[in-house]
C-alpha cells in the first residue's frame, strides 16, 4: 500500500504545491490530490516519476508487506 503520508510530507518538505509537482511529473493537480488522499492509485510509471522528483525511492513509498493478507486490507 502506498504511504500517502510520506508522499505528502516529502512534497511539502520540498516546498512544492500539488500543482507544481503535477507540472513537473506531467500529470494533473487533481491526480496528485487523489493519490495523496488515497482516492486513486498511481501507475508504477507515474509513481516512479513522483518519487524521483521528490528524491525518494519506490521502497520508501511502497513499504514491504510481510503478510499477503495485509496487502488487501
Amino acid at each position: 500500500m502506498l504511504d500517502t503520508r510520506k508522499l505528502r510530507a516529502a512534497r511539502e518538505k520540498a516546498g512544492l504545491s500539488q500543482a507544481e509537482l503535477a507540472r513537473r511529473v506531467g500529470v494533473s493537480q487533481g491526480l496528485i490530490w487523489a493519490i495523496e488522499n488515497g482516492a486513486k492509485r498511481p501507475s508504477i510509471k507515474v509513481l516512479a516519476r513522483i518519487a524521483a522528483e521528490l528524491s525518494l525511492s519506490l521502497d520508501e513509498l511502497l513499504p514491504v508487506v510481510s503478510d499477503p493478507k495485509e496487502a488487501t486490507q
